[in-house]
Formats: structure tokens, sequence, C-alpha cells
């Protein structure tokens, strides 16, 4: 069954009632699936766009970070038929287990379906994201650099302010200092993921003041 290899982890390997395969070959399809039909989208729905600023949209549609957003909108960490080791290490809100759980459903999806259903459920998961303000989103930390140049301003900066959580899925809070514009902070389960959170919260500080 399709659906259950999606969901299955690799760790059910040791476990001796465990029939059937895991996710890895439905994820390997499915990140396919995925980038051919966010492409197909990002091509029709912005065609004044240049190929270098729809490779930062897409880019930012793949990743890892809004995949896992995705994955919790769905509740998708509910789902996975996971080893009790694995579990008992929070493998079942690790976000590269809920970035591969989704890519392996929407390659099962296709396989079980075709291009035009797994296209229906990627336009319908991802649709919340496929916005106009995309390109600020896809990469905030250099719009913002690029906005502060544009008004003589120094670089922006980014402060670690604090680290919580298990260190199995730790939480980063982070501040942007945007010169004399003000601050402003960020989270995110990476460095990276809090200080482009901090970037988008400030440009939307200075395009609302």
């Amino acid at each position: 069954m399709l659906l259950q290899e999606a969901l299955s982890h690799p760790s059910l390997h040791g476990n001796n009632e465990f029939q059937g395969k895991d996710y890895e070959r439905l994820e390997f399809l499915g990140d396919s699936v995925i980038n051919l039909i966010v492409t197909d989208i990002l091509y029709h729905k912005f065609k004044s766009h240049m190929e270098g600023d729809l490779a930062k949209m897409r880019a930012y549609l793949i990743s890892k970070e809004l995949m896992v957003k995705i994955a919790n909108n769905i509740s998708l960490s509910n789902y996975i038929i996971i080893g009790s080791s694995e579990e008992l290490s929070g493998g079942r809100h690790n976000p590269n287990n809920l970035e591969n759980v989704l890519e392996a459903i929407c390659g099962a999806i296709y396989l079980d379906g075709g291009l035009d259903q797994a296209a229906k459920v990627v336009s319908q998961c991802w649709h919340q994201f496929i916005t106009s303000e995309i390109i600020t989103f896809s990469d905030p930390k250099t719009t913002l650099q690029e906005l502060l140049q544009e008004r003589g301003l120094s670089l922006p900066k980014y402060e670690i302010k604090s680290k919580d959580g298990p260190s199995h899925s730790p939480e980063f809070t982070v501040r942007c200092i945007a010169d004399t514009l003000g601050s402003a902070y960020g989270v995110g389960k990476s460095i990276k993921a809090a200080e482009k959170e901090a970037a988008i919260k400030m440009l939307a500080s200075i395009q609302n003041g």
C-alpha cells in the first residue's frame, strides 16, 4: 500500500512486526514531483519575473523550512509510522523526517493518481505561500540589505539572543538590527531560519512605517 509505505520511517526495519517498505524510494520520487509542479506554478503565475527571481522563489518553496511548515499545517507528525527508538529521540517532530514523509506522500499520490492529481495536492498545500510577496520571503536577508544600501544605511546585523528547547529540536531567537530603522526578532528551528524571519519582520516594519 503506497500510503503506508510513504508514512513508514526507516527505523521500522528493526521491528519484527514491520512488513513492507519505508518511505525512502517514494521520497526520492516525490522530491522531483514537487520540484516540477512548483516550477510549473511559478512559470505560469509570475510571467513578468526573470529566471533569477523564479529560481529564488522555487528554492524557498522547496526548502526544508517551508516543507516543515506545510507538514505541520496538515499535522503530518501524527501519522508517521516510526520505530520506538526514533520515537523516543523525538523523531516524530524531526524536520528531516517531516520533509521526507511529505515528499514521499507526494510521490505516492503521483504513482496512484498521476501528475494532475499530485499537482492538485501540491497546489492546495503550497497555495498560501505562493503570493505576490514571495520574492521577499524567498530571500529576505538580501532584500533587506539592498533596501538599506539604497537608503545609504549600514548593512543589517543579526544577534543570537537565545537558544531554547531540547537538543534534538532547538529553537533560536535572533534579533535583526537595521541601522536607524529599528530592530525585529525572529524565531526558528535553526539560526538561519530565525534570521530569515527577523529580516521578514524588519522589512514589514519598514514598509508599514
